[in-house]
This record gives C-alpha cells, sequence and structure tokens, in this order.
C-alpha cells in the first residue's frame, strides 16, 4: 500500500517597488509498505509500515539596492517525525523488530541563506553565505515473546553545515565568458552520520 499527502500554503506581499516578502507552510505524510522489488514475487514482507510526516515553514525576502544589485534571502525550518515497523519475525526468538526513526526525539532542520547579485555591462557577481543545522535522534527497538523490548543505543543525528562561495562572469571578449569562483564549505556532526575523515573543512 502507499499512501501520500500534501497540503500547501503560500503568501507573498509587495512592500514597495523594491521590496517584497513571501512566506510558506507545507505539510506531507507518507505511508507505505514494503515497495521493495524483489527477484521472488512473495519475498516481502505484509506487515512493513513506514510512516513520515513533514512540516516545513518558509520565509523569503527581497530587495533591489538599484537594477543592478539584488538582495535574496531565506529561513527555512522542518521537522520530521517518521517510524518503520515491521513484526513479521525475521528470525527466532524474535517476533518482530519495531525501528523507531526520529519518533521520540523528531528530527528539527534550520537553513539559512543570503545571497546578492550584481550585474555591469562586463562583469557579473554573484555571492552569498548560507547555513544548516539539523538536530535528532535515532532509536531501534527489538521485541521479543512477551512485553520486553530491547532498546539497542539510540544515534545522534546531528550535522551543521556552513558555506560560502562567490563567482563571477567576465564578458571582455565577444561572445567568450571567464568564469572565475571560489567557495568554502564547514562540516560538523556527530560521527554516527559523518565519519572522522569527513568531519573537515573544504576550500574550492
Amino acid at each position: 500500500f502507499q499512501n501520500d499527502s500534501v497540503g500547501n500554503a503560500f503568501l507573498q506581499l509587495e512592500l514597495s517597488p523594491d521590496t517584497s516578502v513571501q512566506s510558506e507552510y507545507r505539510y506531507r505524510y507518507v505511508a507505505r509498505g514494503d515497495l521493495q522489488q524483489r527477484f521472488f514475487e512473495d519475498d516481502f514482507s505484509r506487515d512493513r509500515n513506514n510512516r513520515r510526516e513533514t512540516h516545513t515553514i518558509r520565509f523569503g525576502g527581497r530587495h533591489a539596492f538599484s537594477p543592478d544589485s539584488l538582495l535574496l534571502g531565506s529561513f527555512i525550518y522542518q521537522q520530521l517525525d517518521s517510524r518503520d515497523t515491521d513484526h513479521a519475525p525475521p528470525f527466532e526468538p524474535f517476533t518482530g523488530i519495531n525501528l523507531t526513526d526520529l519518533r521520540a526525539n523528531p528530527v528539527h532542520a534550520y537553513g539559512t541563506e543570503l545571497k546578492h547579485l550584481w550585474r555591469s555591462r562586463y562583469f557579473n557577481l554573484t555571492s552569498g553565505v548560507g547555513f544548516v543545522d539539523t538536530i535528532g535522534n535515532e532509536q531501534v527497538r527489538v521485541g521479543i515473546p512477551g512485553p520486553t523490548v530491547i532498546r539497542l543505543p539510540s544515534t545522534d543525528l546531528e550535522n551543521r553545515h556552513f558555506n560560502a562561495y562567490a563567482y563571477g562572469h567576465i564578458n571582455l571578449i565577444k561572445n567568450v565568458t571567464f568564469t572565475l569562483g571560489a567557495s568554502v564549505d564547514s562540516v560538523r556532526g556527530s560521527s554516527d552520520i559523518i565519519p572522522p575523515n569527513g568531519d573537515k573543512d573544504q576550500l574550492n
């Protein structure tokens, strides 16, 4: 089975000829069974139940300092609740697996970005900064005969990502465009989702 429900509300206001703001709320609820396609048609779990509920709020703004200078900004907040259960016994003596993905501690994600666009006859520049912070927890439970439930160690899903970038297009020669750019990325997170060699800064 599969069920996908989506709701969305959007509002945009023009405060002046140079400034406008907008906001958006999106809701999505997805419920599905075992959709994995395998070689044997009977090789699937009849008790698989995967549910995901997402709430997303977004705010944005636009301001033109001049016809050639434009500033864009956005902020996004998202909350995810999901639960994946399968009561079919994988092997004895277990009676089922109850995998709870961020059920007790939903994932919260915050993201913001600021971008500036500058245009001239021979040179165009795009620059900006962004930041994303994700916090959550994943808990796995395994049920055995009777009311006993084994709780496996939880997994922290913390991740922070900062980036800054700038790139320009130079048009000094007709039909020829030169592109120059640079970016910096910094990623920090728990070792459960980012391996030690992935916890690093990058310069491009």
